[in-house]
């Protein structure tokens, strides 16, 4: 994991420098418009328009010529790490690859945990047990309402295939992560690796080209997904057709990889293995026409789409897109603001959160799944709600988050469920190293309080091979709620025994408890010395201060 890290920071910063000398952000030739296919057909409800200059002023404005900074290098890496773990994990994010096909951001984040608690605790979606056979012959399976949304259609099967098969999956993929770690950037080993993952991803029913790229970004924090805003902004880039196919209306679409079964093995078709190839050189063509790099086009959609759903959260009028050229499109706001039902619906408790103060880096960090199950404590006038009403469809009457009755899981649920969580994220190989974070402003001090009542900073053991700054970060997170980008965090060069101890900005008030602690406390620098608290804690509190006056 260490030389995935490493890496991958490397071809970041190297992709910022050629993006910095480049073309990008209006410093070079303007960009010309890609020709159009010749596709006559009517005007449709969704599609994009060009901006004129007297809309402009008044509308919201997405800048893709502007250097974005939304959370893919502070986040990506962290899950890239995660789903290469086990096989469990790398399920996971497979199910939300193809949970979140065509769905609202806001549907997902609060119910996909929820969705995959359900699976864990059932070992799969779908229990023929407890199905029905309606009078068509077609077998209709119970799932929980409240978040059968993101199984629909095709993705109820995808969901229970990736699970009953994660074994299998995982086996398949874990070696050619290996060879993609190791491999040098910029090498032909590392690009075949690439290709190698993306192939293997297209077998995974229920993933086509864009979200077997999307699945690959997640995965190896290469390729990305081309949703249906990104293809009408970038069609033109296939003026011949091999990639993109449009329907009697001409809405446009990826055509689909054909893959066939011999001896029970899954296989991509020779023309499906065209397409793959077709797909990542459409990548290329994006790559070049917004001044970016082959490396660093992952990033680069990865960040613009979460700037777009932020702003649909947050915005009630639709989007204008400029482009890096210049040209102009509305992306019309799809998204709802009504936050009626907020106590039991998922969907209107989390527009009540976040409509108008979610940031792109918070979308870029719920990519994560442990900020998606963090975000379970923000919603939990809605999830008692979930435990009652998922009883009646659980297998033997048994509680979706508990292994009896209703009766002994209803005290304390929002507790049981998140040690259930940590349970199954607890690594066995966590590392001796410690990261404690003096988190200050102004003279005082954030201090936790422990389940036993002692006072303590922030921080935690880092994960083996973890780069030490991402682990801090990722521990406050978890602790805090607080996220921390870039170089906010420092370190202070000071260290007792295994444990670092660096300083940040106490930039919120807002600060969001785990159940690892039970409150916390601000206190001020005249107070540290009197406190029941580490001698070296306190120690690193005053070095901390001191060193920022």
């Amino acid at each position: 994991m260490k030389k995935l890290f490493e890496n991958w920071r490397k071809f970041v910063d190297n992709s910022v420098v050629s993006e910095r000398r480049g073309t990008y952000a209006g410093r070079g030739p303007s960009l010309e418009r890609p020709p159009r296919p010749q596709v006559s057909r009517p005007k449709l409800k969704g599609d994009l328009d060009f901006v004129t200059e007297e809309e402009d002023e008044e509308a919201n404005v997405l800048d893709l010529s502007k250097e974005l900074n939304s959370g893919f290098c502070d986040y990506n890496p962290l899950i890239n790490q995660y789903a290469q773990h086990d096989p469990e994990a790398l399920a996971e994010m497979l199910i939300f690859v193809v949970a979140t096909q065509q769905m609202r951001w806001y549907d997902v984040v609060p119910k996909f945990p929820i969705m995959m608690e359900f699976i864990r605790d059932n070992d799969g979606l779908l229990n023929p047990e407890d199905a029905e056979t309606n009078e068509k012959g077609k077998t209709i399976y119970k799932i929980p309402k409240k978040f059968a949304q993101l199984a629909l259609s095709f993705r109820k099967n995808s969901i229970q295939y990736i699970w009953e098969n994660k074994q299998a999956i995982f086996s398949k993929l874990s070696p050619m992560f290996q060879r993609y770690n190791s491999a040098g950037e910029n090498s032909i080993q590392k690009e075949e690796s690439i290709f190698e993952i993306y192939l293997e991803l297209i077998k995974v029913p229920g993933l086509g080209l864009p979200k077997a790229a999307f699945a690959s970004q997640l995965l190896i924090g290469r390729l990305g997904c081309i949703d249906s805003i990104n293809l009408n902004l970038y069609k033109g880039l296939d003026p011949e057709g091999k990639l993109i196919t449009y329907d009697r209306t001409g809405r446009p679409t990826f055509k689909t990889p054909g893959t066939s079964k011999k001896t029970g093995i899954i296989q991509v078709t020779k023309g499906g293995v065209k397409l793959a190839k077709e797909y990542i050189e459409f990548l290329k063509q994006i790559a070049k026409v917004t001044g970016t790099t082959d490396a660093s086009i992952s990033r680069k959609l990865w960040d613009s789409w979460v700037e777009l759903v932020a702003m649909k959260i947050n915005k009630k009028g639709d989007i204008n897109v400029i482009m890096p050229g210049g040209e102009k499109f509305v992306v019309p706001n799809d998204y709802s603001k009504n936050v009626k039902g907020a106590e039991t619906n998922p969907s209107a408790a989390f527009r009540k959160q976040y409509i108008g103060k979610i940031t792109p880096q918070d979308v870029s960090r719920q990519h994560f799944p442990k900020q998606m199950y963090e975000g379970l404590r923000k919603w939990s006038k809605y999830v008692n709600g979930l435990l009652s009403e998922n009883v009646e469809i659980a297998p033997g009457q048994s509680h979706m988050f508990s292994k009896g009755d209703v009766g002994t899981a209803m005290p304390n649920t929002m507790a049981y469920t998140m040690n259930k969580f940590r349970d199954f994220q607890r690594d066995p190989n966590d590392s001796k190293q410690v990261g404690k974070v003096v988190i200050h402003r102004n003279g005082q001090i954030l201090l936790l309080i422990s389940k036993d009542g002692r006072l303590d900073l922030p921080g935690g053991h880092f994960a083996v091979n973890e780069i030490p700054l991402a682990g801090c970060r990722r521990e406050v997170q978890e602790e805090t709620g607080i996220v921390f980008h870039g170089n906010e965090i420092l370190d202070l060069n000071m260290r007792d025994g295994d444990t670092t101890f660096y300083s940040a900005p106490l930039k919120t008030d807002d600060i969001i408890i785990s159940d690892e602690h039970r409150g916390h406390k601000i206190v001020d620098e005249s107070e540290v010395q009197s406190l029941d608290l580490n001698p070296i804690y306190k120690k690193a509190i005053m070095y901390a201060l001191e060193k920022d006056r």
